[in-house]
């Protein structure tokens, strides 16, 4: 937990008391939703920026193994590049989510931290899109492993 999440979570902790009844009034959330949409969002921001690193190390190690190949002739011209394409595809696909998952938590905290009604509305249209995203591209991976499956077994 680095500095800024131990001021942010004092000045929650502090001021928990006089929000409760503009929250209550103004967003119509209860303490134990409160607390979760805090920890959503804090835990959202991370998850996002690991999610960021790890797309901009796809593309790296994906860059780097083919220039090894290309280096010890492994891999043909046309493979590589097939190689780059794809890692940045998969990273790209990786990216959006992240997006949105960090938009969730920046407006997330900001609407709990000053009651806002249209920040919050944001912010849970960012989780919807984030949630959606996901659901469509399990959908696909599992589709996919599904007729690989059928191709394997009838080969």
């Amino acid at each position: 937990m680095d500095a800024q999440d131990i001021d942010i979570e004092e000045n929650w902790e502090e001021e928990d008391e006089q929000w409760e009844n503009s929250y209550q009034r103004i967003l119509n959330i209860d303490d134990f939703t409160f607390e979760n949409l805090k920890l959503m969002a804090k835990w959202g921001k991370r998850i996002s920026i690991v999610v960021f690193i790890f797309s901009i190390l796809i593309v790296f190690s994906g860059s780097m193994t083919v220039l090894l190949s290309l280096h010890f002739s492994i891999l043909r011209h046309i493979g590589s590049i097939a190689f780059i394409v794809l890692s940045v595809i998969a990273a790209g696909i990786l990216v959006y989510p992240a997006y949105e998952l960090g938009q969730f938590s920046n407006l997330m905290t900001g609407a709990l931290m000053n009651p806002h009604q249209g920040r919050f509305n944001a912010a849970i249209q960012h989780m919807k899109n984030t949630l959606r995203y996901s659901g469509i591209l399990l959908m696909v991976m599992l589709t996919f492993s599904v007729v690989s499956f059928v191709v394997w077994m009838l080969l």
